[in-house]
């Protein structure tokens, strides 16, 4: 059975996106998580079996790379997404780093700080948008969620993360309004996708940074987002929390660094969502 691939689209930087990409991962392919199991993770407790997780950074600044514990500054482009992208004779196999941390389930296809460059060489190549659905067609299989961590704007890396995914997930910052402004720029670019012939299904909003002190903000986002522009928010909710930024530094997710603070059960919780909750919108020709 394919994976479910999951593209985290988000026009607006600084939401959550890589974050909410290596938590998932990190709550699938180490704690195993289902529905409905999101129990604190005790030390030298038995997990759940872990699921088989592929990531795809599609960032030219490579934060899910970073963020999994790998150093994009010591990867060579052939061992990036950068080959699959640009030589069509690249497996994806051959950019594929198996067990990012041993004894789980977490595979990565690293992004490069050179992407930009991979950009401008898309443009040129007839067909572009839909390499790396082809591509990722090899290996979709192995894995019971793949998860494509895309640019924070419009181009043909986000297009191609569009056209490889079959369900879109979109970060909304509640203590930023600039935010609406990202989240149509994504509605429009999955009706273009769908106009194309891609087939793609709206997971929903996902309410990241929420600052209770800071509430009449977040309720102004959600109607604008919910109401005008008629995206449904999933019901987990992300907390605003300084431990996401201190695992960024370590190098590590939170739900490896910190398993049971209140910001790695929160993605739990997401992922259990996920994992029995069916997509609110289609797109399609």
């Amino acid at each position: 059975m394919p994976a479910r691939t999951i593209t985290i689209s988000q026009q607006k930087g600084g939401v959550g996106k890589s974050t909410t990409v290596v938590e998932l991962a990190c709550a699938w392919g180490v704690h195993g998580v289902v529905p409905r199991n999101v129990a604190p993770i005790k030390p030298g407790a038995s997990r759940k079996e872990p699921r088989r997780v592929l990531v795809i950074d599609l960032d030219p600044q490579a934060g899910a790379t970073a963020k999994l514990g790998v150093n994009p500054e010591e990867i060579a482009p052939e061992q990036s997404v950068m080959a699959v992208l640009e030589d069509p004779h690249h497996p994806i196999e051959n950019s594929l780093w198996a067990g990012v941390y041993p004894g789980y389930g977490i595979d990565l296809i690293p992004g490069h700080f050179e992407l930009e460059g991979t950009e401008a060489e898309l443009a040129r190549r007839q067909g572009a948008f839909s390499i790396l659905r082809d591509k990722l067609a090899a290996v979709a299989e192995q894995y019971e969620y793949v998860l494509i961590d895309s640019r924070p704007s419009l181009g043909l890396l986000t297009i191609n993360a569009l056209f490889a995914c079959s369900e879109v997930l979109i970060p909304v910052k509640l203590i930023d309004t600039e935010c609406t402004n990202g989240v149509r720029a994504v509605l429009g670019a999955l009706a273009d996708v769908a106009e194309h012939g891609g087939e793609l299904q709206l997971l929903g909003a996902l309410a990241t940074f929420h600052d209770a002190r800071k509430q009449t903000v977040a309720d102004a986002i959600r109607t604008y987002v919910s109401g005008n522009l008629g995206v449904p928010f999933l019901q987990t909710v992300i907390p605003d929390r300084s431990q996401f930024g201190n695992a960024a530094l370590e190098g590590s997710p939170v739900n490896l660094w910190r398993p049971n603070t209140d910001g790695a059960s929160s993605y739990r919780r997401l992922a259990a969502e996920i994992a029995e909750h069916a997509p609110e919108i289609a797109y399609a020709a």
